[in-house]
């Protein structure tokens, strides 16, 4: 059914008639009083709850439910259970992944099971299995997996420093060196973005100092 049909029905839940709720080609059915959504595009608006069987995400914000499948292109998501289909961009806040492929954006916390992690920001969370084939990892508990590529944190703040072991490369702000490189940018004069002699130029340089130390423990 369109939305303007399920929201004549006597049991359409009150969140499904905020007309801030735009959508495109839709299919939804209300089944035991749960929305069910089985195909079509969510332009904007507040999910609540409910299964979201299959179709496009492209903005909007999701409370709670279950995602079996389809894409998701841009929005928060709040909490509940994904279990397949591709995340392409937006702030992942809470909720268990259960499967399927994330390409870009930021995970903030929640629980990953299994599925494929192609690229983005990993703040906070657990994860437990799955592959993760680039990115950048901040913080979080890592019980299993597999690491293919990626960047891992060290400093926190404005003294952010991520190291690839695979590439055997460091990130300081917005440069992407070899070990050698950063060596000979330390024993030199020159300025990127930190003046040196002040303490936050020190603070860089020590965590610095620990991704080269990260690095060599794994060759």
């Amino acid at each position: 059914m369109k939305l303007s049909e399920v929201r004549k029905l006597e049991n359409c839940p009150n969140w499904l008639k905020d007309e801030s709720i735009v959508v495109e080609n839709e299919n939804i059915e209300i089944q035991n009083d749960i929305i069910i959504w089985h195909r079509g595009t969510w332009k904007s608006g507040v999910w609540h709850n409910g299964i979201w069987e299959f179709g496009q995400w492209e903005q909007g914000e999701w409370l709670n439910g279950i995602w079996k499948n389809g894409d998701w292109h841009n929005g928060v998501w709040h909490d509940g259970i994904w279990e397949n289909g591709g995340w392409h961009y937006g702030e992942w806040q809470n909720g268990i992944w259960d499967g399927g492929s994330w390409h870009s954006g930021i995970f903030r916390d929640g629980v990953w099971r299994g599925g494929n992690w192609y690229d983005g920001i990993w703040e906070s969370g657990e994860w437990h299995n799955g592959v993760w084939h680039s990115g950048f990892w901040e913080k979080g508990i890592w019980k299993s997996g597999k690491w293919l590529d990626g960047y891992k944190l060290l400093g926190f703040g404005k003294n952010k420093v991520y190291y690839n072991y695979n590439k055997r490369k460091i990130k300081i702000g917005f440069e992407y060196k070899t070990i050698e490189e950063w060596d000979e940018f330390f024993n030199s004069k020159e300025v990127i973005d930190t003046e040196r002699n002040t303490e936050q130029f020190t603070q860089i340089h020590k965590s610095y100092l620990l991704a080269k130390e990260a690095i060599k423990l794994q060759l």
